[in-house]
């Protein structure tokens, strides 16, 4: 992607909501985010889609609290995608997985 010059798709989401759809004030402390995906046939991606992600917060940590409940749900997501069953998730960060 960063091989050639042009103009390239993208998709641009915003995030200002609480996890369940609510929408928040701007004064309340949350997580703000800023994500988008640019799509190009020459993106050599793991999913075969041609598309790279970018993520942006307002803080510098993670959204669900820190890296190892972060690891737990990229796990579970992988068992999802790739029906990967050999991982069992940690129960102790099932909260941050649902």
């Amino acid at each position: 992607m960063f091989t050639e010059d042009g103009t390239l798709e993208a998709k641009v989401r915003l995030a200002n909501a609480d996890g369940l759809g609510r929408k928040n004030k701007d004064r309340t402390g949350d997580v703000r985010g800023l994500s988008f995906s640019v799509m190009s046939d020459s993106i050599n991606d793991f999913a075969g889609k041609g598309r790279q992600d970018f993520m942006m917060n307002s803080t510098s940590g993670f959204s669900n609290g820190g890296i190892r409940g972060f690891y737990e749900a990229v796990k579970e997501a992988n068992i999802l995608v790739y029906k990967d069953f050999t991982y069992k998730p940690n129960p102790l960060y099932l909260s941050e997985i649902v």
